[in-house]
């Protein structure tokens, strides 16, 4: 039985024959080694985008470069000293191997308070690891860093690149060092707005989910399988997951540890596969969606028309091609949904269109079910109070007729029946059996009525 994984980033020795080698993994070694551009690694959530950070790292460390990992979702410090500080800390603790302690130039933390001074770092870093053809720092999970240190960071590693364009003695030092930013941040605040900091100075590759042709690779594992039937299974697994990352492992697990598929004659594979999905992660609980979800939940309840957007790809998006939408970055980024090269917007996998299917259908469901056991009006209020009311303005009424002429007695009856309305109105919207807008129907037609009132009394006076 083969261990697929499912929880966290893979290793890139440990897990080697379940990892993909995908083809943005050779094109960012390819740009390293022949040009010295920032990078800037795109992609959605649960798309590999750590274990592919950790391919390159352990491609290049130690094999004439230097990588130091940087995950700045662990380096929570809001003083500026502080943060730097850290960050030079992690990457003098990453290349150390490489650092020749014997240089003249000394990496002293205790002097690192702002970007300036971590400028100096990097190029003292630079100059005493001469083995090292390139430093590579990846700096993973960058919207976490601090907004008050953000702009200075971004900001003074432009000027560092260009620094190294330029022909100053040390110019050198700087381009040595490449930058690989990578996380959960929408790009245009990064390299596509009018003042980007990374603006013309990187590349941006984009991480796209894996191709038909890479679920065989791990499919090839399943050893006590028939070829035939590890190509159907390939087949099924990616008309289910459309290649997603995770759910791909995810469903490879699920059959690999499955009994009912080592018996199942092959006609019936993929309706077995297809229980395995309904049954483990449309209709039960799985964490990784249900983290998914919880996170579109907490957007909808900041703005209320989040669900609206997917919706409207949900439902719409076949009939009628969508290619802008509400939200759209935002959606994009936590992946739930992706663009296609035709620049149309859809659900990200088939997975993802049934389980929001049935998320939708189950909080409808459960919204009427809440509104259906609210508690009752208290009766005073839905009724006794009204015909109280309506008594003591009858009673008063009475009274009234008692000092008034007889032809003005009809308005009096007519204003009765008025009142009967209006309280008649007041208990049924009271008990929610008329909504808001007929309410205001009801009371406008009171208005529209009291000519009559007028005319009675006219007639009355003649």
């Amino acid at each position: 039985m083969t261990t697929f994984i499912t929880g966290g980033p893979l290793n890139p020795v440990k897990h080697r024959n379940i990892l993909i080698d995908r083809i943005e993994f050779t094109e960012i070694i390819d740009h390293i080694k022949n040009k010295d551009n920032y990078i800037v690694l795109e992609s959605a959530r649960q798309t590999g985008k750590t274990t592919l950070l950790y391919q390159i790292q352990h491609r290049l460390h130690n094999h004439n470069y230097g990588v130091a990992y940087l995950d700045f979702s662990r380096i929570n410090l809001q003083i500026e000293p502080y943060f730097y500080r850290q960050v030079c800390t992690n990457i003098k603790n990453e290349l150390k191997a490489l650092i020749n302690y014997s240089s003249d130039t000394q990496l002293e933390l205790n002097k690192i308070i702002n970007f300036k001074t971590f400028s100096k770092f990097l190029k003292s870093l630079s100059s005493q690891t001469p083995q090292a053809r390139k430093l590579i720092l990846i700096f993973e999970e960058i919207g976490n860093i601090p907004e008050n240190i953000f702009s200075d960071l971004f900001s003074g590693l432009r000027g560092f690149f260009t620094e190294g364009r330029g022909l100053g003695s040390d110019s050198y030092l700087c381009q040595k060092i490449i930058i690989i930013c990578a996380g959960t941040l929408d790009t245009k605040k990064l390299i596509e707005g009018e003042n980007s900091p990374f603006k013309n100075i990187c590349e941006k590759f984009t991480l796209s989910d894996f191709s038909l042709e890479h679920i065989p690779s791990l499919t090839q594992n399943f050893q006590d399988f028939s070829s035939q039937k590890r190509n159907i299974i390939a087949d099924s697994i990616y008309q289910w997951t459309n290649g997603h990352p995770y759910l791909t492992q995810r469903l490879c697990q699920l059959i690999d540890e499955g009994k009912e598929f080592h018996n199942a004659p092959i006609a019936e594979i993929s309706k077995v596969i297809d229980c395995l999905v309904e049954n483990n992660l449309i209709y039960d609980n799985d964490v990784n969606l249900e983290h998914l979800f919880n996170y579109l939940e907490r957007l909808e309840k900041k703005d209320g028309s989040y669900f609206r957007a997917v919706k409207r790809v949900l439902y719409t998006g076949q009939e009628q091609p969508i290619r802008t939408l509400e939200h759209e970055n935002d959606l994009l980024l936590i992946g739930v949904i992706k663009r296609l090269e035709d620049r149309r917007l859809v659900i990200r996998n088939k997975i993802y269109e049934e389980k929001l299917k049935n998320f939708f259908e189950t909080k409808i469901m459960n919204d009427n079910k809440f509104s259906n056991q609210r508690p009752k009006n208290n009766p005073w209020i839905s009724g006794s109070f009204y015909i109280f009311l309506f008594l003591v303005v009858l009673t008063a009424m009475a009274v009234v007729s008692k000092f008034v002429s007889l032809p003005t007695f009809p308005m009096v009856i007519i204003s009765c029946l008025l009142a009967i309305l209006i309280l008649g109105a007041l208990q049924a919207r009271n008990d929610d059996t008329l909504s808001e807008k007929g309410f205001l129907k009801v009371i406008n037609g009171f208005y529209n009525r009291l000519p009559l009132l007028k005319g009675d009394k006219q007639r009355g006076n003649k």
